[in-house]
């Protein structure tokens, strides 16, 4: 990585309060994101100190390496969220302030860059023509996306209240296709 590229890495996380350890669980197919306060990213670039996790990380982790991951906003306006790899050098303490310190995790950044991917486990299958939508007796809702994990569905209603006064009414997903249209499936 370039010497100016490496400098705005580092630049990026000195300005960051807050970052997310990330690992990825072969066995459940899940991650487990665990939010974590900077202390402080070290003058040589070589190390970012971090609060420990809750729950905390155990011993048997240093040496591992993982993702972290931030939001930040490198063009105007718009949020986006990026990922570098670390390696767990070792647990400690950190001073806070002169009478004051806390449980630490130090990082070492492995490649000194970061990239952009998307954490989702299940491709989102995006609704946005309305011809897919959630009904409740005779209010539709409708479906933003659809993946494997659930839906996501527009309502300005509170369905809660909706569904409250009716326990026995389930909603329901309604797909309406035009009489054009071939279906297969494999």
């Amino acid at each position: 990585m370039s010497a100016s590229k490496m400098d705005l890495f580092f630049d990026i996380l000195k300005k960051l309060t807050k970052l997310e350890l990330i690992f990825y669980n072969k066995e459940t197919d899940k991650y487990d994101i665990r939010p974590v306060s900077i202390y402080a990213v070290s003058e040589d670039k070589n190390e970012v100190i971090v609060s420990q996790t809750k729950p905390p990380l155990n011993k048997y982790m240093e040496g591992k390496e993982l993702e972290a991951s931030f939001v930040a906003s490198i063009k105007k306006d718009k949020l986006e969220r990026f990922f570098f790899l670390v390696k767990i050098k070792k647990f400690g303490f950190c001073g806070l302030s002169r009478n004051k310190f806390a449980e630490a995790i130090f990082l070492m950044p492995v490649k000194k860059e970061i990239y952009k991917r998307s954490l989702r486990i299940y491709p989102r299958i995006n609704c946005e023509n309305k011809s897919v939508y959630v009904k409740v007796d005779e209010d539709k809702f409708p479906v933003v996306d659809i993946s494997e994990g659930g839906l996501c569905f527009k309502c300005e209603k509170n369905i809660i209240n909706l569904m409250r006064f009716a326990p026995n009414k389930k909603p329901f997903m309604v797909i309406e296709f035009p009489e054009n249209i071939n279906i297969t499936a494999q």
